[in-house]
């Protein structure tokens, strides 16, 4: 008689048979490794053969054709230029001098000093910069501060060279150098015998940590912008109000949000740093503060993040945000300044992008009129996008 074993006894044994062959041999075993090195690149740039077009020496015909250092009619240098850039037009008298030199201990340094200016004395600086390191960078930001260029006595506009733009590595060769002009023009406020100070610099950044910044303005369609504002841009620097406006009691500044909105791509928070040069002749403070009576929520200047432009967001004065700067009375003509630098964390929502304000508001209620003017600049450094 045929005896069948039930299938599910065979497979039974079968895995058994199978558990018990690995018991009688032994276990042969081999581990790989990996060994990395990571070789870093470097983030570096100098200033290169730096001139002015009023150094009394022609440095390239293409620039400073002018600068011979004969002047025919009055004194024993180059005619003073008669506008900023490339081969501008000459004066007929070499009454001030223009010299920039490179700082001998740091070529990332760029000293320019002008000597015996007037109002509306001219002078463009020209040099380039070298990308020095392995890793091509990018122009972050463009920006000129001090007290004297707040204060209006000296105007500097960065020319050639332009916020994003790249900057190869020298390795690539001479021809990836970038030529920068900078443009100075002494202004008809200027003080006599004085001393007028400045300081440009100019942030580079790794190509791919660049942060673009596109500004939007609000229109005069309502409130706060009844009006248009007064507000231009150069690169991240805004340019907010008439810079060296006088104190006025009439019909002075616009009522409006004069500042700039930019789009950031969506992050939880930005770290944010940035340069403030602020002047008021009006009040940012709680009516009767100090006892006194030309005190009130008027003119603001503030930096912020929010989900819409600071316009649509519905402020109310006083306004909360991480950065709000404003003067202590309007009636007492006296121009208030506020100068530094400042990096601040600003919350944002992940979930989707957000907008990095730049604003002076003189439109929010319920203090507004068009007296007591603002101005200033605010430029944007650094942003770091948090996750």
């Amino acid at each position: 008689m045929n005896t069948r074993v039930p299938m599910t006894t065979t497979v039974v044994l079968l895995f058994i048979a199978l558990a018990s062959v690995g018991i009688g041999y032994g276990l042969w075993s081999k581990t790989l490794f990996i060994n990395g090195t990571v070789n870093t690149g470097s983030v570096d740039s100098i200033f290169v053969d730096p001139f002015t077009d009023d150094d009394n020496k022609m440095n390239d015909d293409a620039k400073d054709v002018g600068d011979t250092g004969v002047c025919p009619l009055f004194g024993s240098g180059s005619c003073d230029p008669a506008d900023s850039g490339k081969n501008v037009p000459r004066k007929d008298k070499d009454v001030g001098e223009c010299f920039a030199v490179l700082d001998p201990n740091d070529p990332q340094i760029l000293n320019v000093t002008i000597d015996n200016s007037y109002p509306s004395y001219y002078c463009t600086v020209f040099f380039h910069i070298r990308n020095t390191g392995s890793v091509p960078v990018k122009i972050q930001s463009l920006g000129v501060k001090g007290s004297d260029i707040t204060a209006g006595y000296i105007t500097a506009e960065w020319t050639e060279i332009f916020v994003g733009q790249q900057i190869d590595p020298i390795a690539l060769g001479e021809e990836y150098m970038v030529q920068g002009d900078l443009d100075l023009h002494v202004e008809q406020s200027a003080p006599q015998g004085g001393t007028l100070t400045l300081e440009g610099k100019i942030q580079l950044v790794q190509w791919n940590e660049y942060v673009p910044l596109v500004w939007e303005t609000c229109t005069s369609d309502g409130v706060p912008c009844t009006q248009a504002p007064e507000v231009s841009f150069d690169g991240n620097t805004v340019i907010m109000g008439e810079l060296g406006e006088g104190d006025t009691t009439g019909i002075g500044q616009n009522v409006s949000v004069h500042g700039g909105a930019a789009k950031l791509p969506p992050g939880s928070s930005y770290d944010v740093t940035f340069q403030y040069h602020i002047c008021t002749w009006d009040s940012y403070n709680a009516p009767g503060t100090g006892g006194y009576g030309d005190t009130g929520y008027w003119d603001s200047f503030s930096v912020s993040v929010s989900d819409k432009p600071y316009w649509d967001m519905g402020y109310g004065d006083p306004v909360t945000l991480p950065f709000v700067w404003g003067g202590e009375r309007f009636l007492d003509n006296i121009l208030e300044c506020n100068n530094g630098t400042a990096a601040m964390n600003m919350v944002g929502d992940p979930a989707k992008d957000n907008y990095l304000n730049v604003v002076l508001d003189t439109g929010t209620s319920p203090d507004v009129n068009h007296a007591h003017p603002s101005y200033g600049t605010i430029t944007i450094e650094k942003i770091v996008v948090n996750p």
